[in-house]
């Protein structure tokens, strides 16, 4: 197995990736690993990396644009449009690489990364596999699971963003994981101290360093449109027994 890190274009920046091709002689079947809401390629990714290549294909990991090792400004801004962009460019980019084979290219995502993997594939043929994990299927759902009364704390970092965007201002922001009590967009009981450690030996603050806070406005905005691009999902191509 070998990784290298690298990088593609998109929209009007570029994200960094991780190419991982498995021992052997290619071209390669090839799975795109697209990360879930608030996670970076630092959150286990490596060990899927290590055990799709084990079992023959090649990988590619990247960090959505302003996010983790992603270069961008301002930094952690979450818009849909440039999410399900970053997944299309990662797919076409995966395609062209001499080492994976362009006509076996699969979609992977877990979380909020399965909402766009499941609308990439619904807009490409050209994916050869869909597989999602715990997907994210209603945005508007998870919101109401929220509570009225942690969503009416938000109000005001909302606003406040919304005044701050108007103005040309620098973005209100809060953190993506807190503990139960506190202020933050999630508050659960597994907390910002344990969240992704046993997997990656540290916590998600130690591990998303300046990634843990995030634009409140473009969260919430993300969570509405998100449950709006599955009426497409019908459209995913499911193939045929031989």
């Amino acid at each position: 197995m070998n990784t290298m890190k690298t990088h593609f274009p998109s929209g009007d920046g570029r994200c960094t990736a991780w190419l991982t091709v498995p021992a052997g002689r290619g071209p390669f079947p090839a799975v795109v690993l697209v990360h879930g809401f608030g996670a970076t390629h630092v959150m286990a990714l490596a060990n899927y990396e290590r055990w799709f290549s084990e079992a023959g294909m090649a990988v590619v990991s990247f960090d959505f644009r302003r996010l983790g090792e992603s270069p961008g400004e301002p930094r952690q801004r979450i818009r849909v449009k440039d999410l399900l962009a970053d997944t299309d460019a990662a797919l076409s980019w995966a395609q062209a690489q001499p080492a994976i084979d362009s006509e076996r290219v699969a979609l992977w995502g877990t979380s909020l990364g399965a909402s766009h993997a499941m609308v990439t594939a619904a807009r490409r043929p050209d994916v050869a596999a869909l597989v999602v994990n715990c997907p994210m299927i209603d945005g508007l759902d998870a919101a109401r699971r929220l509570g009225a009364a942690h969503v009416l704390r938000l109000a005001w970092p909302i606003a406040s963003d919304a005044v701050r965007s108007l103005l040309g201002l620098q973005p209100h922001y809060v953190p993506l994981v807190v503990e139960p009590g506190e202020f933050g967009l999630m508050n659960v009981a597994w907390g910002a101290g344990n969240a992704l450690g046993p997997v990656i030996g540290g916590s998600l603050a130690d591990a998303a360093g300046d990634a843990l806070p995030f634009l409140v406005l473009a969260v919430f905005c993300l969570m509405t449109l998100a449950s709006l691009g599955f009426a497409g999902t019908r459209r995913v191509r499911v193939p045929e027994s031989p």
